[in-house]
């Protein structure tokens, strides 16, 4: 019973292959379908990592990054001053003096602690941030240039298995779109 069972389930497994085999000989049927419209493509990665916005708020990122670096490190050199100052004087301090130094140097680390989630929070914030500006004006762009163009469908590069001469890259297009929009 179970090797009979196993055997439908492998036959299963082999329609749904072929099925799917199947769909993909198909696409480029259905893709000629459409040629008779206008289609364009675009590599998102390639105008991310081309328009000029996008290094300017990468450069903006990095100095808060660097912000907080600095505030960390001045915090630390505060923690560090404290432990130095309790294993030398530690001998010399009263027991609550002692608790006083530890009390201290726990709310600085604690502080330190805050002040990386925080600072952490705020990047990926104005990260996230960023990148939906940046989308939202690909998105214009796109529009735009549909729009003039007279283009029906455009697809993400990545989402391509097949195309033709006739489906055109605007990648260039809405790179310069962009950055015209930003000078």
């Amino acid at each position: 019973m179970v090797l009979y069972l196993g055997r439908h389930i492998l036959m299963f497994r082999l329609l749904v292959r072929s099925l799917s085999f199947l769909f993909l000989l198909c696409l480029p049927v259905q893709a000629v379908k459409i040629t008779s419209t206008r289609v364009a493509y675009l590599d998102i990665e390639k105008v991310f990592s081309s328009i000029e916005v996008v290094s300017l708020s990468r450069q903006r990122i990095q100095e808060m990054i660097e912000e907080v670096k600095q505030e960390i490190q001045s915090g630390e050199l505060a923690v560090d001053s404290l432990k130095n100052r309790l294993e030398a004087q530690r001998d010399m301090l009263s027991e609550e003096e002692v608790d006083d130094l530890c009390q201290m140097i726990d709310s600085h680390e604690s502080s330190l602690k805050d002040i990386m989630e925080q600072g952490r929070e705020e990047l990926l914030c104005k990260e996230e941030e960023l990148t939906l500006d940046i989308m939202k004006d690909i998105y214009e762009a796109v529009s735009q240039l549909t729009e003039t163009e007279g283009y029906s469908l455009v697809l993400e590069k990545k989402s391509l298995l097949y195309s033709q001469d006739s489906v055109e890259n605007i990648t260039e297009r809405i790179i310069a779109i962009i950055n015209e929009k930003y000078k």
